[in-house]
């Protein structure tokens, strides 16, 4: 007669440091797994930064001449000044981004130079409920799939940029104005450098010959090409990353209609004051992208400091600042290492 064989089991302890085991094990798993996705989503960040920057030389190749920084306020063939629909230079480079069928929602006459006079219907408004309606699509080559949109009502989204040395001011429209005219535009997380402080016209003193001289590719109601990069398409930047930020308590983030001519001279800003919703700046840790005239893209590190006399400026205390300033201007003869 056989014996049956003992039933097999954990005892209460060995289950125990089974699972134990286990939870080290996904301890240790969690953090690569994290660090692999954030390589990933940078990859793509990276490889978005790229299209635009080969998206703006298709454009050039077809158009001979790169879209405008911004169809703003202050031409037009008969002279007087209008205040344009705000949009940016992202809404003509849509057929290049394979978004054809998108662009083609749009009348020429939100991205182009305008012979209207007093015409103030931002691209919001202009063309209702059409454009408005083109505007709410999502792009993906315009996104971080890293970016966070935790966006309240309370919120706001840019729809333009003005800035002088003295300051920087940003108009746009809360979530919940939006969200009652019909949703919100999809957003970008890329803009077009403008430069330290896009044009100015140089004064006699050295640190207004600073701001004239550092001039970028893309300025509101101007258009340039890649002959007039004179500092080297290498040495100069097309686009930048950039996230909003905390003023005052409310969040921003950028309609990638209106994405405009975008300076570099407060990009250093950081935190809930000052003017961190205008500083181009990544979800991505300790850097953030910038797409160069070339096509390539590079790296650059956050975290350093902006001069605060026109001394410094011109001295160039602040290297790390003083190198974005060169590599934002397309023909300043300034020409130094970005880190």
């Amino acid at each position: 007669m056989r014996r049956p064989f003992p039933k097999g089991g954990f005892t209460l302890i060995e289950l125990l440091v089974v699972i134990a085991i286990i939870a080290i094990l996904i301890g240790l798993l969690l953090p690569a797994v994290q660090k692999v996705r954030e390589a990933a989503a940078r990859a793509t960040c990276q490889n978005n930064i790229k299209q635009l920057c080969l998206a703006a030389h298709n454009f050039e190749g077809s158009n001979k001449v790169l879209p405008l920084g911004q169809q703003a306020s202050t031409k037009s063939t008969a002279g007087a000044a209008t205040t344009g629909t705000k949009a940016g230079p992202l809404v003509p480079l849509l057929p290049y981004v394979e978004q054809e069928n998108l662009f083609k929602k749009f009348k020429p006459e939100i991205y182009t130079i305008r012979a209207i006079k007093n015409d103030n219907n931002d691209w919001v408004n202009y063309d209702w409920p059409n454009s408005f309606s083109a505007s709410r699509n999502r792009v993906k080559t315009f996104e971080c799939p890293s970016a966070i949109y935790n966006l309240t009502g309370n919120d706001a989204i840019i729809n333009a940029l003005n800035f002088t040395p003295t300051g920087i001011g940003g108009g746009g429209y809360l979530c919940s104005v939006l969200d009652g005219a019909g949703g919100r535009p999809g957003l970008s997380n890329y803009v077009p450098c403008g430069g330290t402080i896009g044009r100015f016209a140089a004064g006699a003193t050295a640190v207004s010959q600073y701001y004239a001289s550092h001039e970028g590719i893309f300025i509101a109601d101007d258009q340039t090409t890649m002959t007039h990069i004179k500092d080297g398409t290498s040495n100069t930047i097309l686009f930048g990353e950039y996230t909003g930020g905390i003023n005052g308590g409310r969040f921003w983030a950028m309609a990638w209609m209106a994405a405009p001519s975008f300076p570099t001279y407060w990009t250093v800003e950081t935190g809930t004051g000052g003017a961190a919703i205008y500083s181009m700046n990544s979800y991505h840790s300790q850097a953030f992208g910038l797409g160069m005239a070339d096509g390539s893209v590079r790296q650059m590190k956050t975290g350093y400091t902006k001069p605060t006399t026109a001394a410094e400026i011109v001295a160039k205390t602040q290297v790390t600042w003083a190198a974005l300033q060169a590599a934002a201007g397309k023909a300043d003869s300034d020409i130094e290492a970005l880190e």
